[in-house]
């Protein structure tokens, strides 16, 4: 929570070290590069985020024409919906650190970016990590207790599990804007009077801080992080092991039937157990793509909890803010890429979308 009271001095500092050419901080990246680096890094947001927005409607509203009779369809329209969230705050905060937005609207832009769109955004992306995490696992049953997983998880305990995930994330989040007050003022800078962010510094609002940095501590970012990792690598086994016992198997049966000169007869299960592997794989591209883009993001806060310096308030903060908007770029692509995975692994979702965008009769 470092950024919460420091956040708000940023500009002027960037504007002070880029003028005179002093700088309070030494910081290996200079003031100049830094505001050139995060405007790069907007563009780059809003092209992913204009994919990721896109995409994650057209799932919300595919898997609707879909339907939930499996429960996996459930998880995934849940995820869409958080991805959206996640989208949405990201291309927001982007376009609060892009010069041409700060130039033309009345708001200290990158003053009322972490309430408005930071906190947001780390709601949204623990949603999605527990739901990965939870797709994940129940993959993982369905191998391990292929004939319990149908009453282990229902579509009922389904819906519980995302609503409570939903309900756990936003609430604590929303707390910030008990901490936080939004005031015009008038700027000398821009000599305009302009939206800005004050924080309340009392002993309640410190206790609400105290409480949003327990609840976004390394250990709910690492947890999801860690289930996905194990379940994936679980699954990868178990699907590479599938594969080459029914190799084997079936290569073995046709071996037999030409002995005794029989016709090969084709059989319904394969058919069966193929459904089953795209799904797995399916949770595999989701869960790899999960791993890429946000093991850098628990890697760089990590490092934020271990060195002082490299905080919000150090002499990094720089280096700090770069890494962090370069994080975020990554959850944009992670929750901009799931509707590809879907139309390559899925032909019902393919064929619903197609119709969808009038593709198909």
């Amino acid at each position: 929570m470092d950024a919460i009271y420091s956040n708000a001095t940023l500009d002027s500092e960037l504007l002070v070290a880029a003028n005179t050419g002093s700088f309070r901080f030494r910081d290996p990246i200079s003031a100049e590069k830094f505001l050139f680096l995060m405007e790069c890094l907007t563009y780059a947001i809003f092209t992913v985020g204009f994919v990721g927005i896109t995409g994650n409607i057209l799932i919300l509203c595919t898997y609707w024409k879909v339907g939930f009779t499996d429960s996996i369809n459930i998880s995934y329209m849940a995820m869409a919906v958080s991805d959206l969230g996640c989208v949405a705050s990201i291309v927001w905060s982007g376009l609060c650190w892009n010069p041409g937005f700060n130039s033309v609207v009345a708001i200290e832009a990158r003053d009322v970016v972490l309430p408005t769109g930071g906190f947001a955004t780390t709601a949204f992306g623990k949603i999605t990590a527990m739901i990965t995490a939870f797709i994940s696992l129940e993959r993982c049953l369905c191998v391990v207790f292929p004939l319990k997983v149908k009453t282990l998880i229902t579509r009922q305990r389904t819906i519980y599990f995302i609503a409570l995930m939903y309900v756990v994330h936003v609430l604590p989040t929303s707390l910030v804007y008990v901490v936080v007050r939004f005031e015009w003022h008038f700027s000398e800078q821009r000599n305009r009077t302009v939206l800005g962010v004050k924080y309340l510094r009392n002993p309640t609002e410190q206790t609400i801080t105290d409480v949003l940095w327990v609840f976004h501590s390394l250990p709910l970012q690492f947890i999801p992080l860690i289930i996905v990792v194990v379940c994936t690598i679980f699954l990868i086994i178990t699907l590479n092991r599938s594969a080459r016992w029914r190799s084997g198997n079936s290569k073995g049966i046709t071996e037999d039937r030409h002995r005794r000169n029989e016709p090969e007869i084709s059989s319904g299960k394969p058919r069966a157990s193929s459904k089953e592997d795209r799904i797995i794989k399916t949770v595999i591209l989701i869960a790899i793509v999960f791993i890429v883009c946000s093991s850098p993001a628990a890697i760089n806060n990590a490092v934020t909890r271990a060195e002082p310096e490299y905080r919000a308030s150090g002499k990094y903060r720089k280096l700090n803010l770069f890494v962090a908007g370069s994080t975020a770029c990554l959850n944009t692509i992670n929750s901009s890429v799931n509707i590809f995975i879907y139309y390559k692994m899925s032909s019902k979702f393919k064929l619903a979308l197609k119709k969808l965008v009038c593709l198909v009769d």
